[in-house]
């Protein structure tokens, strides 16, 4: 019963998603799979037209409230949504250069596209070898530190930090702060 459950949400995940090797802003981006999904977005991993780098796309897909058509729109039935899809490419806009390299609409939607970060998260690397040495974490630590310092000096909230929010770069072992979905700026 419980396998048939996850199967069943994976499916329904995946069916409200957009499909491998849709393409997106005149086919300047091939999606390759989903990363996540949240309530508010759908995360993806795609590949950048006549660039060898990987990026994430991320959609803003209100679960429970949007659904797919079958020309990849986005549909829903409420004003509530599209003022949270403006207010979602409003933010996206304020960080343009700050992590994400561009923001576009398209199937009734908005998108932004960030850098992939090759690696693993914190979550994973603790879930698949069990806690981490001491001076391991607090490198970790001071590094996550150092970021949330710098966001702080401009006035901006990650409001999410967690291990599964920290991605470890394979290619020299940095930690990186993600997901700045909740994030906020204050004055």
């Amino acid at each position: 019963i419980k396998f048939g459950g996850i199967l069943k949400k994976h499916l329904s995940m995946n069916m409200q998603a957009l499909q491998q090797d849709t393409l997106l802003k005149g086919g300047a981006y091939r999606i390759e799979k989903i990363l996540s999904q949240s309530d508010l977005e759908i995360t993806y991993l795609s590949d950048k037209f006549g660039d060898s780098r990987n990026v994430v796309v991320t959609e803003f897909f209100v679960k429970d409230i949007c659904r797919r058509e079958k020309n990849n729109s986005v549909a829903y039935d409420s004003e509530d949504v599209a003022t949270m899809r403006d207010k979602f490419k409003s933010d996206a806009l304020d960080r343009l250069n700050k992590g994400i390299l561009e923001v576009f609409e398209e199937n009734n939607t908005a998108y932004y596209v960030m850098d992939y970060i090759e690696g693993e998260s914190l979550s994973d690397m603790v879930n698949q070898g069990g806690a981490l040495p001491e001076a391991e974490a607090m490198e970790y630590i001071e590094q996550i530190a150092s970021a949330l310092d710098f966001i702080h000096q401009r006035s901006i909230n990650h409001l999410d930090v967690k291990p599964a929010n920290v991605m470890v770069r394979q290619s020299d072992g940095k930690a990186i702060l993600i997901d700045f979905g909740l994030s906020k700026q204050y004055d």
